[in-house]
């Protein structure tokens, strides 16, 4: 009896733990334009990347910049949402001034292509 718990246990921490490493596929509508002699990638993510703190959505949009690159997409990656009826956006430092002109009428008229992304 004893050696049939532990066994059961065994393969319940096993079975926890790839599940608890699992990866997870998302597909995200994207805009991928030229603005000011530059490529852009504008990624539509969820209102909620924007309640996270800035480790985490650093984390992210570095992970979301490989994605894109891994699907030989060209250009800075700004991840953008409308949150509480207003436009959010977090990507290079560089891009705030301009990026604080637009909105997301202007984003979601040029999504152009999907981008699907294993995390």
């Amino acid at each position: 009896m004893k050696s049939t718990v532990t066994t059961f246990l065994a393969a319940t921490c096993l079975l926890f733990g790839a599940l608890a490493n699992a990866a997870q596929t998302v597909t995200y509508r994207i805009a991928h334009t030229r603005q000011q002699d530059t490529n852009m990638v504008f990624v539509v993510t969820n209102s909620s990347f924007f309640n996270a703190d800035n480790n985490a959505k650093e984390r992210m949009w570095t992970a979301m910049r490989s994605c894109a690159k891994s699907a030989r997409l060209a250009g800075d990656v700004v991840m953008v949402a409308s949150v509480n009826g207003g436009f959010r956006f977090y990507g290079p430092k560089g891009w705030i001034s301009y990026l604080s002109n637009l909105d997301m009428a202007w984003v979601n008229a040029r999504l152009n292509k999907k981008l699907t992304c294993t995390f």
